[in-house]
């Protein structure tokens, strides 16, 4: 008696997205003859190829609920799907009692699927063409009347949903952008669309237009205040960068992220107010269109000032003048020692030669217990904390061993007309005003462009007996003189 089962006839494939597209090929499928007790095996070759970039899944899916292979004479006689033993999610031939089952790798057998579950066959990452081999095995059970038994299943094709990153690109160089959009990953079919997010990101100086793919773009593709989306096509790159595209609309910067004072901090052609509590004095900056330092002022410096006491010193860096003179403006309190020896750096201008360790310009400081002197420096002596001559000799007198507030104001201008004149407030002893003369002047530059403005001569002597011992600091600030 000779027992034909396991006849697979197959349906049309189902395509669960019409775009892009995707075909199946399949091979024709061999009938098995078997004898009850027998096993036998037959194969079929699908064939699957697509133009969809992210790929597609094959199932194999049953359209109604019995999973029986049926006898063609006889709907009441039936082949069951093999049942897998508990705990095993296959079995191999060895181990068929009697049934049917499905492999895809023609050595593990699995149970024919549910209505509700189909068996996947294969897949795919990427466009292209691929083959698959689905394996039907069967062992009919020895009491099996003899028939042909047929079971039809349906292949599946269903593209890949494509997943998007969108990511979000400031486009702002090193400025500080807040309020970011986060960037997206969103997985959509190929015919949807991408809502971008809403978020407006912040830039000191600067209004946000919208969102362009090209970073040099002035009128962005995505405008700031729509709501705006992308538009998916089958071919398109699923990295989406893009970029903020900005308006330039203040030459402030509020800089509340910078902790220490730095020159670098300060953009060409920008005034950079160091916001954050942790800078000290919280100085606003301005640089000129070359990123040259132009003035420097503190803003805050507290309810008591700033103290200045042994080893604490401020270094504006380099200030470029462009040959122009420069301001210094300083409100500070002292209490003098009455110390012939206690020598006192307060501010100081200094400019490197370029001499190894050589420096010019001029310092105003505490001398002689309670006098104060504004010193032009050679470049031969600076450095060994030795001023060349005193511009004012009889200098300024304050009340010794009591803190004693003032208002310091110096003035230079470069040569042709180089002088320096400092103003001083209130008066002890000696002139409030002093203008150098010519005898004096010729220890200082032509011109201090490159100079750099130091509160507390520990930054420019390292020698702590000429080191500020007490000093609070109100008002400091470093202007250049433009001519009118």
């Amino acid at each position: 008696m000779t027992l034909i089962g396991g006849q697979i006839i197959f349906g049309t494939p189902v395509f669960g997205v019409t775009n892009p597209t995707i075909s199946i090929t399949l091979d024709n499928l061999s009938p098995l003859e078997l004898f009850p007790g027998d096993f036998g095996a037959t194969s079929q070759n699908i064939s699957v190829t697509t133009d969809n970039y992210t790929g597609y899944i094959v199932n194999l899916a049953n359209s109604v609920n019995s999973t029986d292979l049926v006898n063609s004479g006889d709907d009441s006689l039936v082949i069951p799907t093999i049942v897998l033993p508990s705990g095993r999610s296959s079995i191999t031939v060895n181990e068929f009692t009697s049934g049917y089952g499905i492999s895809t790798d023609g050595v593990n057998y699995v149970p024919a699927p549910t209505i509700n579950n189909n068996l996947a066959i294969g897949s795919a990452n990427s466009s292209g063409s691929n083959t698959y081999t689905l394996t039907f095995g069967a062992k009919p059970a020895s009491a099996t009347p003899m028939g042909i038994y047929t079971k039809t299943f349906v292949i599946t094709a269903v593209v890949n949903n494509p997943q998007y990153s969108v990511t979000y690109n400031a486009n702002a160089g090193t400025d500080t952008v807040t309020n970011m959009p986060t960037n997206q990953s969103v997985t959509v079919s190929s015919s949807s669309t991408i809502t971008l997010a809403s978020d407006v990101p912040v830039r000191s100086g600067y209004s946000f237009l919208g969102w362009d793919a090209d970073n040099t773009a002035t009128t962005p593709t995505y405008a700031n205040g729509s709501t705006n989306t992308i538009a998916l096509e089958p071919t398109q790159s699923n990295a989406i960068s893009l970029y903020a595209i900005w308006e330039e609309t203040s030459r402030e910067i509020h800089d509340t992220t910078t902790t220490v004072y730095s020159p670098s901090a300060v953009p060409a052609g920008y005034t950079v107010y160091f916001d954050n509590p942790s800078v000290e004095g919280n100085p606003v900056v301005t640089a000129d269109e070359d990123g040259n330092i132009i003035s420097f002022a503190y803003t805050d410096t507290g309810t008591n000032g700033i103290s200045f006491t042994t080893g604490h010193s401020l270094n504006t860096g380099v200030l470029a003048f462009d040959g122009l003179g420069f301001t210094i403006h300083l409100v500070v309190t002292m209490t003098p020692n009455n110390n012939s020896n206690a020598g006192k750096y307060l501010v100081s201008a200094i400019k490197q030669l370029q001499q190894s360790n050589q420096y010019a310009g001029f310092t105003f400081y505490c001398y002689s217990g309670n006098y104060f002197y504004l010193d032009a420096s050679t470049s031969s002596n600076i450095t060994s904390n030795t001023f060349g001559a005193h511009i004012n000799s009889s200098g300024w007198r304050v009340q010794p061993n009591s803190n004693n507030t003032f208002t310091l104001d110096i003035t230079y201008t470069p040569a042709p007309s180089k002088s320096i004149s400092a103003s001083f407030t209130p008066v002890r002893s000696g002139s409030s005003t002093y203008y150098s003369d010519s005898t004096n002047l010729s220890y200082i530059p032509d011109s201090l462009d490159g100079a750099t403005i130091i509160l507390n001569g520990i930054g420019i002597s390292g020698n702590t007996s000429k080191d500020l011992s007490s000093a609070i600091v109100h008002e400091f600030s470093v202007t250049k003189i433009i001519p009118d």
